[in-house]
């Protein structure tokens, strides 16, 4: 009897257990078919070119196979992904789609999709890459979207979203790239209260914001492109643009900026793209610094259209190509020039020799060919010349003679000959 008592609580146990590991099919199962079901639901509201969403049906219970589908590969094998870029799509999107628990990238971009965005997309806790972009749709952008802590890459560009932006969106835990330009948002730019949050890449061009840039704005310390172009914006440009570091790109362009340029961006070692054009902005540009970026291609003639306050131009230790543009001699305020280390080719311009304020001037470690032309006997302010290991031939010319103050003269690795005297 005592033994019966020991057993049956074994019994039961081995029951239970036996019960659950049947069951555990049945639920796997069970999240497979939620799939399904979420996306013969999403393909309810839709049409589109005859054969594009053929695959999606009643008849076929392997998701994985219909056209546009990505699935894990270890079982149970769940939707990852959706993507339906350029198919010719028309519809809304339905609240069902937030039932595909597992995706980590929802890829509806270039179709005709219209109404408006189902807030229920924020709470998929996988999503990692949401693009909507160029369709159209309208109302708002979802809150849920800018509360997500999973989402890195939020693309809704070129649709007719309006309201204001979400306060949340510049508070971001997560989100690194933000495209949300050619809509109809309105209301000024957030306040930007958490420290340094992950966004690198802002883009709010062609819509209707208005108000000042927050000096916040600064707080995005991992921001590398920022584009605001096309918009309302009014008042300054806040010096904290100028402190952040890794900014590579930064457009203001067509808005209604006043005031000063802050200093702090001509002293960017990492910006290489900065349009500022059609506002009223006052000021002048004094230096132009460049360096150690991969600027590449060649240089335009625009050069020469630069501000003629400008006093230094560093362009050392990048890709550049090509020749010197002659319109470089318009810029007749330069004191600094350096041009070294970078795929310069040609010769050296004549118009070099307008610059008569040059004190220091470095082409070093460039393709450069021809002769030094007799102009450079022009700058008789010179305290430093560098052309050291290029292709220039030909007679080292006399009128170098004229530059009493030469300090530093580096012809070496070149094909010159003639005497300095």
């Amino acid at each position: 009897m005592a033994s019966s008592a020991v057993l049956f609580p074994s019994f039961v146990w081995f029951l239970y257990l036996f019960c659950f590991l049947c069951s555990l099919p049945l639920a796997i199962c069970k999240e497979a078919e939620n799939d399904r079901h979420a996306l013969l639901c999403f393909k309810s509201r839709l049409s589109g070119p005859a054969g594009v969403l053929a695959s999606w049906s009643n008849k076929s219970f392997d998701v994985c196979e219909w056209h546009g589908i990505t699935c894990s590969k270890p079982y149970p094998r769940r939707v990852i992904a959706l993507d339906l870029e350029s198919e010719g799509i028309s519809g809304s999107i339905s609240p069902c789609v937030a039932n595909l628990t597992s995706i980590t990238r929802l890829q509806l971009s270039n179709n005709n999709f219209s109404g408006g965005i189902p807030s229920e997309i924020g709470l998929l806790r996988r999503l990692r890459d949401l693009d909507l972009s160029r369709n159209n749709l309208e109302g708002v952008i979802p809150e849920s979207l800018a509360y997500s802590s999973s989402l890195r890459i939020l693309w809704l560009n070129s649709n007719s979203l309006g309201g204001k932006l979400p306060k949340a969106l510049f508070n971001t835990s997560s989100l690194v790239d933000i495209s949300l330009q050619q809509n109809n948002l309105v209301g000024s730019i957030p306040v930007v209260t958490t420290t340094s949050p992950p966004i690198e890449y802002l883009d709010l061009s062609d819509n209707h914001i208005s108000g000042k840039l927050p000096s916040s704005l600064g707080n995005l310390s991992s921001l590398v492109d920022l584009r605001l172009t096309g918009n309302n914006l009014v008042g300054s440009i806040p010096e904290s643009l100028g402190y952040i570091s890794p900014l590579q790109i930064l457009t203001l362009t067509a808005n209604n900026l006043s005031g000063t340029v802050p200093p702090s961006l001509f002293n960017m070692s990492s910006l290489t793209f900065l349009s500022l054009g059609n506002n009223s902005l006052v000021g002048r540009l004094t230096k132009l610094l460049l360096v150690g970026n991969n600027l590449q291609g060649k240089m335009p003639s625009s050069i020469g259209n630069l501000s003629n306050s400008l006093d230094w131009l560093w362009l050392r230790e990048n890709q550049i190509s090509g020749p010197i543009p002659p319109e470089i001699g318009n810029l007749k305020s330069l004191t600094r020039v350096y041009m070294d280390y970078n795929l310069i080719t040609g010769n050296i311009p004549p118009t070099i020799g307008n610059l008569y304020r040059l004190v220091h001037l470095s082409f070093a470690h460039n393709k450069l060919s021809g002769q030094i032309p007799d102009t450079i006997g022009n700058l008789v302010k010179l305290i430093s010349l560098k052309l050291d290991e290029n292709n220039i031939s030909g007679r080292i010319p006399a009128s170098i003679g004229s530059c009493t103050q030469l300090e530093e003269l580096n012809l070496r690795q070149n094909s010159l000959d003639g005497s300095i005297l």
